[in-house]
């Protein structure tokens, strides 16, 4: 079993034909799914996390966000770490043809462009800047962890964009039947129960009346639709990206 990959990444792992097709029960998925060759088992959706002690007024727009030349951001490169192109599909979906202009309005205002996610969050909680790119859950783990409800997400008018993670079978696969139990096992209650507090994402199927503590810090937010994109809609997102940056 390859566990992992998230929604961006499909097409191309189905082209290198390395996944079997399989068949799991998603009929009472929290999110839609339709396909052969991945099983979802958990998902998030991007946002800015803020500190709520040094933030008083934080935006509630990707146009206000823009507007507010005093907050400084760090993001991912999108060409390495899938937050950071989940934000190029984030902005993508918001502003279509209009990406590269916003992406150039908010240039001055990223000051850390890293090339993971880990390096750029670790650099923020050291007060390298306001805001960071994250997840909407990343504030649960402050609050349920550490004890520190400081960390807040950012909640966007326009909606968030949203990440699945999955998992498939490989073709090499030394035992398949194991292989399709797990899978089916990965979408029950004793194995999604730990996704939330485990993997810190929102688990795919409703688990809120048993995680209330955990949906009470990272509510869900606004949700845009879900996307599944081709390898021409990622190389628009980049260029997109690329041409805000080379000027």
């Amino acid at each position: 079993v390859l566990l992992g990959l998230d929604e961006s990444l499909i097409e191309e792992a189905k082209k290198n034909e390395l996944f079997i097709k399989h068949s799991t029960n998603t009929n009472n998925l929290e999110i839609e799914w339709n396909d052969e060759y991945f099983t979802p088992f958990d998902y998030g959706y991007f946002s800015f996390i803020y500190d709520s002690m040094k933030l008083k007024q934080p935006p509630h727009s990707f146009k206000e966000l823009a507007e507010r030349n005093d907050l400084s951001i760090i993001i991912m490169d999108p060409r390495y770490s899938t937050p950071g192109l989940g934000l190029a599909k984030w902005i993508s979906q918001t502003y279509k043809e209009k990406s590269t202009n916003f992406w150039r309005e908010i240039q001055d205002q990223i000051v850390i462009t890293s090339k993971s996610w880990s390096d750029g969050y670790g650099l923020f909680l050291e007060g390298e800047s306001d805001l960071v790119l994250s997840y909407t859950t990343s504030p649960a783990y402050h609050s349920l962890i550490e004890g520190n409800e400081q960390y807040k997400s950012l909640k966007f008018k326009e909606g968030h964009a949203s990440q699945i993670e999955v998992m498939g079978i490989l073709k090499n696969a030394s035992n398949l039947n194991l292989a399709k139990i797990f899978l089916n096992f990965s979408l029950t209650e004793n194995f999604q129960k730990h996704i939330p507090q485990g993997n810190w994402m929102y688990p795919v199927i409703d688990l809120r009346a048993s995680q209330k503590d955990f949906y009470d810090a990272a509510p869900l937010p606004v949700s845009m639709e879900q996307i599944f994109p081709t390898s021409e809609e990622k190389d628009s997102w980049l260029e997109s990206w690329e041409n805000s940056i080379i000027e």
